[in-house]
């Protein structure tokens, strides 16, 4: 495989860094590499820079690593399909974890055969995978084993244009949900084995969710029905990499009887072709295969399985003979975005678990309105997981996010076709414990309002005055400069910068700070006082004092003054000092006047932003100086006062409003409250 190219914008999305300072490291360090060509632009050997950016970032190796590879697969998917590519890299990946030798040597052909011999999985795709070896080698290198390579491959399904295999692609914190909640991995920590099926597997993303989540221990065997053969081998290898025997893995459109886990997405269709009554008889055909003691997950569209449908169809008579045998354990409305090829495509979950003892209510859920972060998906499994095991007790656990409803209740209504779900109510922790924590805080917000409300104003007096008519004298920064009045202090390039989290650190000012963004990030000074004396000593004489004023003009012209000190100042941004006896300038009074500098005379289309050194302010008496000084800091206290107080307005709307939305707080008039 020939050398990857890449350009200067590529290499900043490598490294995750802008543009220009991939242009400063290529001036200031001689091992950066050379292009390989410069005709009709700079374009380097993308390996040799992926090498020169972990010798500078070790802890970035992997990141760098799996961007390489991204870039590179990109590459070959515009000179093959993107199935035939897919294909090829997940054979040279299960044919590794199947001997475990690397794959850039040896002969793939042979040891194909000796591990597939009856080529059900890898043996003809690996015929056409030699030139992709050494690319496989450094997937399964950066991601640590040939399972998490093949599952980073998966999860770059649309970027490298595989729409076949994207099309039916789910969440990984959906599938990994579906996973928890077909309780596949209780099952085998009691039998030891377990069987799993997917009577509509597509790519496996649920399949392979639930093989994740069993031990080494476990012995599973897996059944899968999809009639395109190309699918059912990738599958097989997914499945494989993941831990299961080949021989454990059967596609049949029959299952046994002792299946115990069911997982299943309900093949999509546009809404206009959309049937209820299919949805629901796919359902129906899943419970007639569930045997007893097991369970199954199901994904499809929310308006079949939790909305409301046309009364006394055929649809509604289904759903309620469903609802009336008693193995709905579940039904879930989901949020959107989950089925990322259709992101305005609604979803739901039903789960059936098929029992001796028929059950007189389901548990239902609407989580529509929020987002499937890891915490809310652990807290749904544990309210339906808990639901189920042997001796449980309702009464002695609340439930976070589900409610348990009548079957009688939902299906009563003679027909009518009524949504199923409902929103949550509050949770018991907001209950307990987050709503008390409002409603003080927002007691607390109003003593605040009542103090500033109380706090003495004075009158802002500027004592302003004509004077005769002159031309004001004026001096530019750099004259300023000159005379000692000030010092210019250039910002830092290449800064270490890391999240402000630890001790030691020193924040970051920089044009987005300067420009309203604060990046929250520092300096940590016990690594840099650790390496070069030189580096520490330079970042030193650039940290900041207090009342330094911090300006840029890139790009546009903005000004802060720095109050505490001790930060490190980001080039193009610079430090104006002030000398100590300086009478005619002082932090506040050169910030205001900077801040409202006219403008020099530019034409509208120049390129360069206007240099510091050139922009002029005015001159002004000490006396004058020291009036506008104060005013300045008057104006200042009043502004943070005045802030304050918008802030604790703003924030006691949202307490208010927030608890009357979710149904957790009322309002009581005024007369209902006692008087202090």
């Amino acid at each position: 495989m020939t050398s990857m190219l890449i350009s200067m914008p590529e290499i900043a999305r490598l490294a995750d860094v802008d543009r220009s300072l991939v242009s400063t490291w290529r001036r200031r360090h001689s091992d950066f590499p050379s292009p390989a060509t410069t005709a009709p632009r700079p374009l380097f050997v993308a390996r040799k820079i992926a090498d020169w950016l972990v010798s500078r970032r070790p802890a970035e190796r992997s990141r760098i690593e799996a961007e390489l590879a991204l870039y590179t697969l990109a590459s070959l998917a515009m000179t093959r399909p993107a199935q035939e590519l897919f294909a090829s890299i997940t054979a040279l990946l299960c044919l590794h974890h199947l001997d475990g030798a690397t794959l850039a040597e040896g002969d793939l052909d042979e040891r194909a055969q000796s591990v597939d011999p009856d080529d059900e999985f890898l043996r003809s795709e690996i015929s056409h995978a030699h030139d992709l070896a050494l690319l496989a080698d450094n997937l399964i290198e950066s991601a640590w084993d040939a399972r998490q390579a093949f599952e980073w491959l998966m999860a770059q399904r649309e970027r490298l244009g595989a729409t076949d295999l994207y099309a039916q692609a789910v969440t990984p914190e959906l599938a990994t949900m579906i996973a928890a909640l077909s309780g596949a991995a209780e099952y085998a920590a009691d039998a030891i084995s377990v069987t799993v099926a997917d009577p509509s597997a597509g790519p496996g993303d649920l399949l392979a969710a639930v093989a994740g989540q069993l031990g080494e221990e476990c012995l599973p065997s897996f059944y899968a029905t999809d009639p395109d053969p190309y699918l059912s081998r990738l599958l097989r290898r997914r499945l494989i990499v993941s831990g299961v025997g080949p021989s454990e893995i059967t596609f049949d459109d029959v299952f046994p009887e002792e299946t115990e886990v069911m997982v299943t997405q309900i093949p999509y269709r546009p809404g206009e072709e959309r049937s209820p009554l299919d949805t629901l008889s796919s359902i129906d055909d899943v419970y007639v295969r569930l045997a007893l003691d097991a369970t199954a997950v199901i994904l499809g569209p929310a308006d079949a399985l939790t909305g409301p449908l046309e009364p006394r169809s055929d649809a509604v008579k289904l759903r309620h003979q469903l609802l009336n045998t008693g193995a709905v354990e579940a039904i879930i409305r989901l949020p959107g975005g989950l089925v990322p090829f259709r992101p305005g495509y609604e979803t739901a979950l039903w789960v059936l678990r098929r029992s001796d003892k028929q059950s007189k209510q389901v548990l239902v859920a609407d989580i529509s309105d929020r987002s499937l972060t890891p915490e809310l998906a652990r807290t749904l499994i544990d309210d339906v997981v808990t639901w189920r095991r042997p001796g449980y007790n309702p009464d002695a656990r609340a439930r976070e996010l589900v409610t348990a409803v009548q079957i009688a209740e939902l299906t009563g209504s003679s027909g009518l076709g009524s949504p199923l779900v409902r929103k949550a109510g509050p949770t018991s922790r907001q209950v307990l414990e987050e709503v008390p924590a409002q409603i003080a805080r927002a007691h607390q917000v109003e003593v605040e309002l009542s103090q500033l409300a109380l706090r003495d104003r004075p009158a802002i007096r500027g004592s302003l005055s004509q004077r005769v008519a002159r031309p004001q004298t004026t001096a530019t920064i750099g004259r300023l400069a000159s005379l000692g009045s000030l010092r210019v202090i250039n910002g830092s390039r290449d800064l270490p910068a890391s999240p402000m989290t630890a001790h030691g650190q020193y924040p970051i000012i920089g044009v987005p700070e300067l420009t309203g963004d604060d990046r929250g990030l520092g300096v940590d000074w016990t690594r840099v006082l650790s390496g070069k004396k030189s580096i520490a000593d330079r970042l030193r004489r650039r940290r900041t004092k207090p009342g330094d004023v911090i300006v840029t003009t890139t790009p546009r012209l903005a000004v802060r003054i720095d109050h505490e000190g001790d930060s490190t100042v980001e080039f193009p941004a610079r430090i104006l000092r002030i000398h100590e006896n300086e009478k005619q300038l002082t932090p506040h009074a050169l910030a205001a006047l900077l801040a409202h500098a006219p403008a020099t005379n530019r034409s509208s289309g120049a390129i360069r932003a206007r240099k510091l050194e050139d922009i002029e302010i005015p001159l002004l008496t000490p006396e004058e100086v020291a009036c506008l000084d104060a005013l300045l800091r008057e104006m200042d206290q009043r502004r943070r006062t005045a802030q304050a107080e918008l802030d604790a307005l703003d924030e006691l709307g949202r307490i208010i409003l927030t608890g009357l939305g979710d149904g957790t707080v009322t309002l009581i008039s005024r007369s209902q409250i006692a008087a202090p």
